[in-house]
């Protein structure tokens, strides 16, 4: 073993093992040059590893649409699996829904502006002035409880006030379901009312808790609570905050504040710990057709802006929210701020939104994008801005051509792989969730491998990812990346340098198997075999009949003159 590697792995006993004191003292005891060369591999190695301290959410259903019961619980990577018809896209769409709602799934549930101005203003300056006081302070562990009272009152009521996260929720449920009425998602034998579970939990702790139910009639009900969390352990995070201006605050100018100063201060303090800017995107199966029509859609799109155009169609012409969204991501397509739509209510959103949008863009996470381009398509995937509509059309390169080759003319490998690029380039963030149909959708089993390492790549970068898969090759390649992870997180001789590396506890596969009759389906987690890795008890089950159904032919063949 080189002398380099000797000392990294030194390096990584003393920081996995020993305290700060200890390892600063071996740090002090190696010479400058062996310093900077152990810092800088150890910043890069550690970079590879998850954040320990992630948030989780787990949404139980049950009497929702195919699904009997189950529950599901958002990993870093979340892999659905199962017989169509099962409910893995009905699962997946509710997903994005409560994304939508709750604005993520963060330790805040929602960064809903507190409605302060009805407040007792002196009672708020002095909470104001107590909560900076226990920043300024040397206690580390900061709790909701500790923020000005209004803060958690504004969520509780966001959860629980008629005509908040219910409205929003069934607004957003209608939509991304292309449903007029709610009572299309209750269970196909339409026995009992709908129960929709979202807990999110903090190293392994509940921290809140939203319930919706959907009666017969089509209505909804909605409680929540959210435990008195801790949000901030200044021992080991927000180091920034120590410097800013917001804790330089004299009592004195606290007494010239009003509510809406106050309120802003509170809101960007919360973007810091809970951040809002995270969005959800959403890869649906039919990109495919999208991508290879776009420009036609795209005129559509143009012509029912006229009369003439809305004449031409009986009535009204709509699209789930995941395909309108999809659209709108490439029609707003241009090459100075890529796909301009991202939906978020302008109520959530910072004032600096696109500013924060901007800075956690990260160029590991593009750089995935030249990735596929080289590792699986064999080219690039561009665009040009029509002369005629004016909106972008996209075009396929293959390395070595000078000429660009329209979407409806190229491979179906192109058109699934083509809105990964494009998402990934122009669009996704650390912290952002990705959802993706049938990632290995007519890709060669070897390409379905190079996906299932560029997802983990994301993963690692800190993306948030759900897909839904019939894939058995991209399944066993995630088991060989998590066997990876587990290896590298155990051995002393081992340091995983692909990016790709996921650990046990970082990925989640989940089993839809229908039920009995009619009774829908239920959901229940694969549990990681390091021997089987991540292997439905139902594909065991085909392959058996298969290799008998092959055996007995033979053997008939066998016994022919």
């Amino acid at each position: 073993m080189k002398w380099k590697e000797q000392t990294i792995i030194l390096w990584w006993k003393c920081w996995d093992k020993r305290s700060t004191r200890e390892v600063s003292d071996f740090l002090k005891f190696c010479g400058k040059g062996v310093r900077s060369l152990i810092m800088t591999s150890a910043k890069n190695t550690k970079q590879q590893h998850l954040d320990p301290e992630a948030i989780n959410t787990q949404i139980d259903v049950s009497n929702f649409g195919p699904i009997n019961s189950g529950h599901v619980e958002l990993r870093p990577l979340t892999v659905l699996i199962g017989p169509s018809n099962t409910g893995k896209s009905y699962l997946a769409i509710l997903i994005y829904a409560l994304h939508r709602a709750l604005s993520g799934f963060s330790k805040l549930p929602s960064l809903w502006e507190p409605d302060i101005f009805d407040e007792d203003l002196n009672k708020l300056r002095e909470e104001y002035k107590g909560f900076l006081e226990i920043i300024k302070s040397k206690r580390t562990r900061i709790h909701l409880s500790d923020f000005p009272s209004i803060v958690g009152k504004s969520i509780e009521e966001y959860f629980n006030e008629p005509g908040q996260y219910s409205s929003v929720l069934m607004a957003e449920l209608r939509s991304c379901f292309d449903t007029d009425s709610l009572k299309s998602l209750i269970s196909f034998n339409g026995t009992a009312d709908v129960n929709i579970t979202t807990t999110t939990f903090a190293n392994g702790n509940e921290i809140w808790r939203s319930k919706v139910s959907i009666s017969k009639s089509g209505e909804m009900d909605a409680e929540g609570s959210i435990i008195d969390l801790e949000l901030m352990n200044k021992s080991n995070s927000f180091p920034e905050f120590h410097s800013s201006k917001m804790f330089q605050i004299r009592n004195n100018r606290i007494e010239k504040m009003d509510s809406w100063d106050i309120s802003q201060l509170l809101v960007s303090f919360i973007e810091k710990i809970s951040p809002v800017s995270k969005n959800v995107f959403y890869l649906p199966a039919a990109r495919s057709g999208i991508m290879q029509s776009h420009r036609i859609i795209a005129s559509a799109v143009m012509s029912q802006s006229t009369r003439a155009g809305l004449d031409k169609f009986e009535g009204s012409l709509t699209f789930s929210s995941m395909t309108a969204e999809f659209l709108s991501h490439l029609i707003a397509f241009d090459s100075k701020h890529g796909m301009r739509h991202s939906w978020m209510p302008h109520a959530y959103r910072p004032l600096n939104y696109l500013t924060v949008r901007h800075s956690r863009r990260s160029k590991s996470i593009i750089n995935l994008a030249d990735e596929i381009e080289k590792s699986t398509l064999g080219g690039k995937v561009t665009y040009k801005t029509s002369k005629n509509s004016g909106y972008p059309e996209f075009y396929y390169r293959p390395d070595g051509v000078q000429d660009d080759i329209r979407m409806n003319h190229v491979s179906s490998m192109v058109t699934e792989l083509s809105p990964l690029v494009l998402f990934i380039r122009e669009n996704i963030c650390k912290g952002d969730t990705l959802i993706v149909e049938e990632p290995e959708a007519h890709l060669h089993p070897e390409a379905q491998t190079k996906i299932a390492v560029i997802l983990a790549k994301l993963v690692r970068l800190g993306v948030r990812v759900v897909v839904t898969t019939h894939s058995d090759w991209l399944l066993k390649e995630f088991g060989n990346l998590i066997r990876e992870g587990d290896f590298a997180a155990k051995s002393d001789e081992y340091v995983s340098t692909s990016g790709s590396a996921l650990r046990a506890q970082d990925a989640g596969a989940w089993l839809f198997q229908k039920g009995e009759k009619d009774n829908g389906s239920t959901v229940s987690e694969i549990e990681f075999d390091p021997v089987e890795g991540i292997e439905p008890s139902d594909y065991e089950d085909v392959a058996e009949r298969l290799y008998n159904r092959s055996v007995k032919l033979q053997d008939k063949l066998d016994v022919l003159p």
